[in-house]
């Protein structure tokens, strides 16, 4: 049997899709480690954002006035502070301990 020029191109052909094949595997890889190096980078800046977000942002309590009951100090006096949240940051779990 007798090749013609057909199959000789036909054999060209497939090894152009081929190697066009491999490229295309080779450039997909390489985006795809761009990308990952991208993902890695915003998940960092987002870390940190949120880090500085909670360091300037910190809930600001002052101290505007204490009561005492009775008036005069005995063993039998309850104290009690007011506190005012100053700030953007709402103060959470404030507690007295």
């Amino acid at each position: 049997m007798r090749k013609d020029w057909w199959d000789h191109a036909n054999v060209i052909f497939t090894g152009l899709l081929v190697l066009i094949g491999i490229i295309g595997v080779w450039l997909a890889l390489r985006s795809l480690k761009a990308t990952e190096t991208a993902a890695n980078a915003a998940a960092k800046s987002a870390e940190v954002a949120d880090r500085t977000l909670h360091l300037t942002q910190a809930a600001d309590v002052h101290i505007v006035g204490v009561n005492l009951e009775p008036k005069a100090l005995t063993m039998d006096t309850v104290v009690s502070v007011v506190v005012r949240n100053y700030g953007r940051t709402r103060a959470v779990n404030f507690t007295n301990t």
